[in-house]
């Protein structure tokens, strides 16, 4: 192996990004989301109320092959990741060349946003690997290679909607693409794209096979729940998309891919195929949350995928070769692989509750010896089911308040007569306390505890005992209004 190779250089970056964000998973325990997505591990399905099924079925394997660990269980996303910074420079080097190609590269692995995503078990792990590798086969499949590369485009696009319902965005793109690319329009009448369709649809079906059977809930929910309006923009709200991303993408970085994107759509007839293909691939899904942010809040993370062929895009820009531009993207990638290098050594130095909170706090439940734990919010009650296994942990679901796929997994009559404990913030106490009643024949407490959220704010806890659970007293809850949904 030459190392003067790009495609050596990669391949080493690479690896070395795998193993400081494998450093950094065994370091830092989970998020509340993270845990939430460790329980669909723990009961894999075709799809789940808020998820298709993707992100189940990669962290059963995980933990099937490397254990429960925090390590463990976010392994293969952590080496989808390592995989999506190659597809990124193969994709990149088919449209513009190798030296395009290590800059995207590295940017896609460097870019905060994108190196939490892919450190992390989420949908948006193997949502950004199906991305990438889609970019990657229509780099070959529209500069004329063989039909197989259609077949593999429609495979990866199926598997990306089947990640996350925002790798629609996929297929839409390319659509748009093809209709409006004047050189690329007869393959509208040609017979590969269409079985590409059909591919990702067989691919994506487990999702549409589960909805199915369960009254296109999660479609629902995902889709007309998700743009339910909320009135008054406000500076907290533009923060949170898209302004955000000038600090999680980094300004360079953020608006270089923004304004190559822009100006391919400005100079759409004059512009070459291959910037019109990332740009469609990227821009819909940027633009889409940009007009969302004005009926309801946008999470940063929900768009990130987008910048993965913007990427491959502006790294193609002949003013990084030189100038200030260049300079100004040479700081930006020396300080954030600095950045990453330094974490690892860093983190072991800071307070145990800083990256420890929810461990700590279930070792507390754990010294009032329950036979299974309640939390109020899908994401308390997730914590405990991970940091206090194999203890079961539910959400409000138990008290017959709806919340998320814990009803799909709780089987109430298993508990009857059971201890718990019910972990709740002291903030909140008068409010959820007060669906508890009738759930249990007695309640102790409440017992304070001082403990930080994991990376937050010391928060007071109210732990308390309830006594003989009696499910059947859960159901006077069932009309009440879900919570806790994300």
């Amino acid at each position: 192996m030459r190392m003067e190779k790009p495609g050596t250089q990669v391949a080493a970056f690479a690896l070395g990004i795998v193993a400081v964000r494998c450093l950094l998973a065994g370091l830092i325990e989970p998020t509340t989301v993270e845990c939430y997505y460790w329980l669909y591990g723990l009961h894999p399905q075709l799809g789940y109320f808020d998820h298709p099924g993707v992100v189940g079925w990669t962290i059963w394997l995980s933990r099937t092959l490397f254990g429960d660990g925090a390590l463990g269980f976010r392994a293969i996303s952590i080496l989808l990741g390592g995989l999506t910074i190659w597809l990124v420079f193969l994709a990149g080097r088919r449209l513009y060349g190798e030296i395009a190609g290590r800059r995207a590269a590295i940017l896609a692995g460097l870019a905060p946003l994108l190196f939490v995503l892919a450190s992390k078990a989420m949908p948006d792990g193997p949502l950004l690997f199906c991305w990438a590798a889609t970019a990657w086969a229509l780099a070959h499949a529209l500069s004329g290679d063989r039909p197989a590369w259609w077949w593999a485009a429609g495979l990866f696009a199926g598997l990306a909607m089947d990640s996350k319902y925002y790798g629609i965005f996929v297929p839409v793109g390319v659509l748009l693409f093809l209709a409006f690319s004047p050189d690329h329009r007869g393959w509208l009448r040609r017979k590969e794209p269409y079985l590409a369709v059909a591919i990702a649809l067989l691919a994506f079906a487990p999702t549409l096979i589960w909805n199915a059977r369960n009254g296109w809930r999660s479609l629902e929910f995902q889709g007309l729940e998700r743009l339910e309006v909320r009135p008054g923009l406000s500076w907290k709200r533009l923060w949170g998309y898209p302004f955000s991303h000038l600090l999680v993408i980094t300004p360079v970085v953020c608006v270089a891919a923004w304004a190559a994107g822009i100006g391919t759509i400005r100079r759409w007839r004059s512009a070459p195929w291959q910037d019109r293909l990332m740009a469609s691939m990227g821009l819909p899904i940027l633009a889409f949350f940009l007009a969302v942010v004005f009926v309801r809040p946008v999470k940063d993370h929900w768009a990130g995928a987008g910048y993965l062929t913007l990427l491959v895009l502006a790294s193609a820009s002949p003013r990084w070769d030189s100038g200030w531009s260049r300079r100004l993207l040479l700081a930006t990638i020396g300080l954030l692989g600095v950045a990453a290098l330094v974490a690892p050594v860093v983190v072991p130095f800071l307070p145990d509750d800083a990256v420890h909170g929810w461990r700590n706090l279930a070792e507390e439940v754990r010294k009032r010896e329950p036979d299974f734990i309640l939390g109020p919010e899908y994401t308390v009650a997730a914590a405990m089911a991970y940091q206090a296994r194999p203890i079961p942990a539910c959400d409000y679901t138990a008290v017959g308040i709806p919340g998320h796929a814990f009803a799909d997994w709780w089987n109430p009559e298993e508990f009857a007569g059971k201890k718990a404990v019910i972990v709740l913030e002291s903030a909140h106490y008068a409010r959820d306390v007060e669906a508890l009643k009738g759930s249990f024949d007695a309640l102790e407490g409440p017992f304070e505890v001082v403990l930080r959220r994991t990376g937050g704010k010391p928060t007071s806890w109210s732990l308390m005992v309830g006594k003989g659970y009696r499910p059947e007293a859960a159901g006077g809850n069932s009309n009440r209004r879900p919570r806790g949904r994300k």
